[in-house]
């Protein structure tokens, strides 16, 4: 099943002309940081959803160009499952160390990797 997603991912990224633009990093003052707003809680939450439903789309795809296939395939361009991982690694990046929802975007993004 993984091999399946893996393989769609790879298929999307080939298709890509443009190579993504890099990500700034954020501005950290001197101060004191302040903890994160509940926004920001919200979008890393938002985030990981999406991660674990692409995973568990990505495991749905049979690869086998079934009526089932398109439907996991537009649900999982409903999620943007292809740019995902750059959405976790881009979290990982800004989320703070001691943020109890780090360890969850670590696990998943070990999961994209693999």
């Amino acid at each position: 099943m993984r091999i399946s997603f893996i393989l769609l991912m790879a298929l999307t990224l080939i298709s890509c002309n443009k190579s993504p633009a890099p990500f700034a990093k954020p501005h950290i003052s001197s101060q004191s940081t302040p903890a994160a707003s509940p926004a920001t809680g919200k979008k890393t939450k938002k985030i990981i959803r999406r991660a674990e439903d692409c995973l568990h789309f990505s495991g749905e795809f049979g690869g086998n160009q079934s009526e089932r296939d398109k439907e996991v395939s537009q649900e999982m361009d409903k999620l943007r499952c292809d740019t995902i991982a750059a959405d976790l690694n881009k979290l990982n990046q800004r989320l703070p160390k001691d943020s109890p929802l780090a360890p969850k975007v670590k696990a998943l993004l070990r999961e994209y990797q693999n």
